[in-house]
């Protein structure tokens, strides 16, 4: 996830900020999935760092782009960071208390 902080901006200048946020997105469920499909360990935490690159290009790119958005009010940009933090914060909760209700392979499949 490190790697991707220190890189993201040189991607999203030369590629553009819509073709880094798809292709985080593409190896965030790769490497869920291969997490959630592999018995091999070393497989499976090497899709965790595949998981992990994904997703440290989706906030900053999504948050610069509010940013540059003519016509961003404060108020606006807080909502925006808003609407970021409702599933990071209910998102465990919800997860556990699937994991609970069935198994937490069950319970992370459905994030896919």
């Amino acid at each position: 996830m490190t790697l991707g902080r220190f890189t993201i901006d040189r991607d999203a200048a030369r590629m553009g900020s819509v073709w880094v946020v798809r292709f985080g997105c593409f190896l965030t469920a790769n490497g869920m999935t291969v997490i959630l499909c592999s018995p091999v360990l070393a497989v499976t935490v090497l899709s965790r760092e595949l998981f992990g690159l994904g997703n440290a290009s989706g906030v900053p790119q999504v948050l610069s782009a509010a940013g540059n958005t003519a016509g961003m009010t404060a108020t606006d940009f807080s909502r925006v960071i808003g609407c970021g933090y409702v599933p990071m914060l209910a998102g465990p909760a919800l997860i556990g208390w699937l994991a609970e209700a069935t198994s937490l392979h069950h319970a992370l499949v459905v994030v896919l």
